[in-house]
């Protein structure tokens, strides 16, 4: 073979090699090795739903408008997506996988379908495994997940209605009438118990639809539930979108599903009294040492209440409750103690950063709380999940 011989076969094969690579570049996939094609991207989308007690069954399996396209948008996006839990407790996170492999339309599409059907048998399988209701930790958790990635979206499927947590409707009592939604939620927002949802999108169905035990919520009660979360998710830097349509509700409902406590929704006429800000301190944001009115961090509490009386000094409101909670271990001279001493630290906390000591209330109801759940099983052990929440300090400022 000549030198020019092998110099055009080389061009040959470069220009070939050129037009390969140029080819990948334009696609949305190429795959050199000898296996099939694959289609991914870094799109994440989030489900946060539990079968629980006090709301409809879904029966992810049959049409719900709305929802489908939720999971056909997800599923287009060939990212990722989780389930989340809304018990009282976090439960394992389910991945789905949303990667096709197909080299044609036509399989690709078959992927498609048949990744649907995996999120909603997610869905399905994702059924409370502990007592009570938290769907702002489900909310949080889901956040994780999501926010690094691309077109960020979570899809809540719950009647909104917490139990527990840092947003638990009977301990914060942003369901009251004359509370201050915006000043409360602010607040919690200083304090750091909201997630970071900053440039997520979130899109919520089912807020305020019970099933027995729980009260119906008439349509005043609904508008405020629904202000409540809105302000929570755009004051976490996320946008709220309530989904238009109702869910398609199963026909059938697992039995022995755990207990939900139901929330007090009797107040339908919301009063345009002196706003009030209301904030619950649980024990995840503000630890004492067990069995003791000490704080676990010192430093940290002092931040965590300066912080606070920053927001109620500059809300103007002139009468200040500080309620401490316990859970129901102990004698109950021993709980009011407790109650009334982890108070008192509190609130000479707020008063160093300066709330005046003459506006302060404290007093302490060990576990007599409004809106506590209940904490002993039926042998009268304590259950430590639900005792956890019912140890918290409330403080309340009109």
């Amino acid at each position: 073979m000549t030198r020019n011989q092998s110099a055009r076969r080389l061009t040959r094969y470069l220009s070939l090699l050129l037009a390969l690579v140029v080819g990948c570049t334009g696609l949305a996939a190429c795959d050199m090795s000898d296996g099939g094609s694959s289609n991914s991207s870094d799109e994440r989308t989030a489900f946060v739903y539990s079968t629980r007690q006090n709301q409809p069954v879904l029966d992810a399996m049959r049409p719900s408008p709305g929802l489908d396209d939720d999971i056909a948008g997800a599923v287009s996006g060939h990212g990722k997506a989780t389930i989340h839990s809304t018990g009282g407790e976090l439960a394992p996170v389910q991945r789905v996988d949303l990667k096709v492999h197909g080299r044609t339309s036509q399989a690709v599409k078959r992927d498609e379908v048949a990744a649907a059907k995996r999120i909603r048998a997610a869905l399905t399988a994702s059924v409370a495994a502990s007592p009570e209701a938290d769907v702002l930790a489900g909310i949080s958790a889901a956040a994780d997940e999501v926010r690094e990635g691309q077109n960020p979206k979570i899809v809540v499927i719950d009647n909104g209605l917490p139990t527990v947590g840092s947003v638990s409707l009977p301990q914060t009592g942003l369901f009251a009438p004359g509370v201050d939604i915006a000043a409360s939620v602010r607040a919690m927002a200083d304090l750091h118990l909201l997630p970071d949802l900053t440039g997520v999108r979130v899109r919520w169905y089912g807020m305020g639809e019970v099933v027995a035990p729980q009260e119906s919520l008439d349509e005043a009660a609904k508008a405020r539930l629904t202000e409540i979360w809105k302000m929570i998710i755009e004051t976490a830097g996320g946008s709220f979108e309530e989904g238009a349509q109702s869910l398609t509700a199963a026909q059938e409902v697992p039995e022995n599903l755990p207990p939900v406590t139901p929330v007090d929704v009797s107040t339908t006429s919301f009063s345009a009294s002196a706003p009030s800000l209301s904030v619950t301190l649980p024990e995840s944001v503000l630890p004492f040492v067990p069995d003791e009115a000490a704080f676990l961090d010192p430093e940290a509490a002092r931040a965590t209440a300066l912080a606070l009386a920053g927001q109620i000094v500059a809300s103007g409101t002139t009468t200040v409750t500080v309620t401490g909670c316990t859970a129901s271990a102990a004698t109950p001279e021993g709980r009011a103690a407790l109650s009334t001493n982890r108070a008192r630290a509190v609130a000479d906390l707020l008063v160093a950063g300066g709330v005046p000591e003459g506006s302060v209330t404290v007093q302490g109801l060990g576990a007599e709380c409004p809106g506590r759940v209940p904490d002993l099983d039926a042998e009268g052990n304590l259950i430590e999940a639900a005792a956890r929440a019912n140890r918290v300090v409330k403080v309340t400022a009109s």
